[in-house]
């Protein structure tokens, strides 16, 4: 819409809301017809200076509403040459006047010559006849009768004369008035063959223009992907040429290495042989001599070199022991048969016999001891117990020990299979309800590695990849997160549908890195509120037995929950960080916020749920109490709120806790 200045001779008309459709259409017409002929620069000032200049003319001479806008045009769109700003109305009136004035002299030339025919129709003489009938006035008649006879009247000349002058002056007038005419026709066809010719050198230079951009567009897009082509075969080049030199770096370093083990070896071995060349000439030497003094210095000597030689010995038996030792553990393969049989394994594996189904965890110093060591039977029956505890409300310490000491036989029976999944899965679960975030990252350290075994199909692993992708959230973790995403989406076929648990998990990472907290909490809300839908509907169902009879069947691992139970869990815990990040980023933005928007922001609208928050942060004496229900002072609680922010987000040890 052009912008027009206030003008005093039509209030009315200076609202664009009062204006005729007509000029609204005109107005549209003219902008598109602008920004097809691609108008830039001080044309597109002229143009619509033009445009401006005709709306205030149309209001100025009250034609808004008389002028027919639909046939209205402006010099810089159409090049009228030779035609200045004019409304088409008063073109129309000039035409009309032009025609009208035309009509006029013509019919002023009309009577004047009626009236020259007439006065040469009054004057006319009557044809006079002879004797003979004849016409006198007729040259042949009269030849040769009159000779002195009566001449024709003077003036009867002179009339015939100004009739034949009339007629003549009013040809010519016609004449002049059709050449005129003609030259005006060819005039403006003329002008016409300029203006087409002026439209079709524009028309070829713009398709011309047109067709050099699109060339340089493709030889920019040909430009880029040779150089990207260029730049990728120079970093492969690169990575094959580092390649080939950490491998030539490592063969000699390897060599190097050898040589100095070697050159080690030889050097012990000398010193122990001349250490024995010595103790063999010392004992020669003491045999020798014959004092009466000497045999109790010969045998202390004798027993303190047999000592030293026993030291020796002792030494190197323990080594070569070692040695054996560590040469049997390393040739152990892990076992996939989880039917593994109590008795000794005839190909030397570690098996366990003892029967106990709880057994305290504690850490090995020394071999294993397969008397203390539960089978993979016991150890079935050992999962069962304990997921029936776990839904009997046992304390979580116990739970915790027991599992450890559960996973700790699985590792020394070198058990790895579907049965070792379901085991660290069941525990990672207990982990994420009861907040113990270094657990649940060992489980997950060994799940991550059973899933990558291709003998194994591991049902939940895309429900334990979303769990790792919340947990690395909370660890702020974002490049682990986005390596799970990458792997999992090359894992999964091109027409298969992303399962549910990671798609939430993505949009959870994608609006945790844009800092979008509000489509965050609206996930966490969605999350919650099914939640607690699918445990009202498990709270129904009391079948215990039932219930754990779901671990061993090809559905999610619900351990007495809903579906979505343990994923609201992880959310939880992040929301618990985000919470404080978003009242950090309000303290710095607002002086003071109602209780009813902030409970709703950081989604503490149930209950008493901001009022606790209130109080576990030590920010309720910053609370002021209105009809509304009260308000957060944010200016005043900054300081606190920013010491909070400060410790919420620390440095996370080595084990996962926070």
């Amino acid at each position: 819409m052009v912008n027009l200045p206030p003008h005093n001779d039509d209030s009315s008309m200076r609202n664009p809301a009062n204006w005729p459709k007509s000029l609204q259409e005109f107005i549209s017409h003219s902008f598109e017809q602008a920004a097809k002929q691609n108008i830039q620069g001080m044309e597109k000032k002229k143009f619509q200076g033009e445009l401006r200049n005709i709306i205030n003319k149309s209001i100025k001479e009250k034609k808004v509403l008389i002028n027919d806008w639909t046939k209205q045009t402006l010099p810089t769109l159409c090049h009228p040459y030779g035609q200045g700003l004019q409304l088409y109305c008063d073109i129309v009136e000039k035409k009309r006047a032009k025609n009208l004035k035309g009509k006029k002299k013509s019919a002023t030339n009309n009577m004047e010559t009626t009236k020259l025919g007439q006065n040469s129709k009054a004057v006319s003489i009557p044809k006079k006849r002879n004797i003979f009938e004849q016409d006198e006035n007729d040259p042949e008649a009269i030849s040769g009768v009159e000779e002195d006879g009566d001449k024709e009247n003077p003036s009867k000349k002179r009339h015939k004369a100004d009739i034949k002058v009339s007629k003549n002056v009013l040809e010519k007038i016609q004449e002049a008035e059709a050449d005129k005419n003609r030259e005006k026709m060819k005039k403006e066809d003329e002008l016409r063959r300029i203006v087409a010719r002026k439209v079709e050198e524009e028309r070829v230079l713009t398709a011309e223009k047109q067709k050099q951009k699109r060339l340089a567009k493709l030889e920019r897009k040909r430009m880029r992907r040779a150089m990207r082509k260029a730049a990728l075969k120079a970093t492969q080049e690169a990575d094959q040429k580092a390649k080939q030199k950490a491998i030539q770096e490592a063969k000699q370093k390897a060599v190097q290495e050898a040589k100095q083990k070697a050159a080690q070896e030889a050097k012990q071995k000398a010193i122990q042989e001349a250490k024995q060349k010595e103790m063999q000439e010392a004992t020669q030497n003491v045999n020798q001599k014959q004092l009466a003094n000497q045999p109790t210095n010969i045998i202390m000597g004798s027993a303190g070199t047999s000592k030293e030689k026993l030291d020796v010995m002792n030494s190197e038996q323990r080594k070569k022991l070692r040695e054996k030792r560590f040469e049997r553990e390393l040739q152990y393969e892990p076992t996939t048969d989880t039917q593994t049989s109590d008795k000794a394994d005839p190909e030397g594996r570690f098996v366990g016999t003892c029967e106990k189904l709880e057994k305290k965890y504690l850490r090995l110093t020394s071999q294993p001891n397969p008397e203390l060591v539960r089978p993979v039977r016991v150890l079935k029956q050992t999962l069962t117990l304990l997921v029936r505890k776990y839904m009997e409300h046992a304390h979580y310490g116990y739970l915790c020990d027991q599992f450890k000491s559960l996973r700790q036989d699985l590792t020394v029976q070198k058990i790895w299979s579907l049965f070792a999944a379901r085991v660290y899965e069941v525990h990672s679960k207990l982990a994420i309800e009861f907040g113990d975030m270094g657990e649940f990252n060992q489980c997950q350290t060994q799940l991550k590695l059973l899933y990558a075994d291709s003998r194994f199909q591991c049902i939940n692993k895309y429900e334990f990849y979303s769990y790792r992708i919340l947990y690395c959230l909370l660890t702020e973790d974002l490049e682990e997160a986005f390596n799970i995403k990458l792997q999992v989406l090359c894992e999964l076929p091109k027409d298969a549908e992303i399962p549910e648990f990671l798609t939430r998990a993505f949009a959870a990472l994608n609006f945790s890195l844009t800092s979008d907290f509000y489509r965050f909490s609206k996930l966490a809300m969605k999350v919650r509120d099914e939640t607690d839908a699918d445990e009202i509907k498990v709270k129904a169902d009391s079948q215990t037995d039932s219930q754990i009879q779901q671990i061993w069947s090809d559905h999610h691992l619900l351990l007495g929950h809903g579906k979505w139970y343990f994923f609201n869990k992880m959310l939880e815990n992040i929301m618990h960080r985000e919470r404080i990040r978003t009242l950090d980023t309000i303290c710095n933005a607002y002086r003071q916020i109602d209780n009813s928007v902030l409970g709703q922001l950081l989604l503490l609208d149930r209950g008493h749920d901001l009022a606790d928050f209130y109080t576990k942060h030590s920010l309720a004496g910053f609370v002021e109490n209105n009809s509304s229900g009260g308000i957060l002072v944010c200016h005043k609680a900054k300081s606190t709120v920013d010491a909070l922010f400060r410790s919420t987000f620390q440095t996370i040890d080595i084990k996962g806790q926070i």
